[in-house]
């Protein structure tokens, strides 16, 4: 019987590494493969990792399977460990061979355009910085001041905004999450619903530039030019009740 090389081993996944970004990959994909991990207690389909040096490995196929466990680890602390095929002197050369083959005998999807991939990188950006603000917020909801966990956050903002260098309107995402994570510690005063400006509602959780014109126009549109209770807000396309409850609009907002 010949002996496989393709021999797995379960490696901590904190000692993962990948040079691809978090942003090439779908944040609904990522979920849900996390939460699969999480059901299923692992991956089916083991990383390819090439030793870094004696407790750290470098992703060489599986960077989707690696964000997922990481996200995984993320939800659980508990789920530690990956399975793994480790490369080494003696089964480098066949595995990796193994790996391209696979590569030009599956069919390519048709790359979308340059323009429409980065739209598609930022829509992923946003989406993971969303996720990574409502976990912050669920970690500052009892308390008023939190600037260790504010400081972590920025940094991951900041390593992020780095994988898009060159793109302006990514500072302009990150310094609006930023926002997000400082109004709820500095609890800043409360908006009132029936007299606020565009400019005031985009400053509220959840509310971007349509959704804050589409506010006021429902508003001049009533009779008494007046809401005359938060709730009201689902009078507008797209916005839920969930939605006014998970962004805590009734603490946001104020009836005058």
């Amino acid at each position: 019987m010949l002996q496989s090389i393709l021999a797995t081993k379960f490696v901590d996944i904190v000692s993962v590494h990948t040079n691809a970004s978090r942003s090439e990959f779908s944040q609904d994909e990522v979920e849900k493969l996390a939460h699969n991990f999480l059901l299923s207690g692992g991956s089916t389909r083991p990383l390819i990792v090439r030793p870094k040096n004696a407790e750290e490995y470098d992703v060489i196929e599986g960077h989707l399977e690696f964000y997922a466990a990481l996200r995984a680890k993320e939800l659980d602390d508990n789920f530690e460990m990956i399975q793994a095929i480790i490369l080494d002197s003696k089964n480098e050369k066949a595995i990796v061979e193994q790996v391209n083959l696979f590569k030009e005998i599956t069919p390519s999807p048709v790359t979308p355009h340059s323009d429409n991939k980065l739209i598609e990188r930022i829509k992923n950006l946003e989406k993971q910085l969303s996720s990574d603000i409502n976990n912050l917020k669920t970690q500052l909801s009892n308390q008023t001041e939190s600037p260790d966990l504010e400081s972590i956050l920025k940094s991951q903002l900041d390593a992020l905004r780095n994988d898009l260098t060159g793109e302006k309107f990514i500072q302009e995402i990150v310094d609006r999450v930023i926002d997000g994570i400082e109004k709820p510690i500095k609890m800043v005063e409360r908006i009132k619903l029936n007299t606020a400006s565009k400019r005031e509602l985009i400053n509220v959780p959840g509310i971007g530039e349509k959704i804050a014109s589409a506010i006021i126009n429902i508003r001049n549109k009533k009779e008494t030019k007046r809401f005359e209770n938060i709730d009201e807000l689902t009078e507008i396309n797209r916005i839920t009740l969930n939605m006014i409850e998970n962004n805590k609009w009734h603490e946001w907002f104020i009836i005058d």
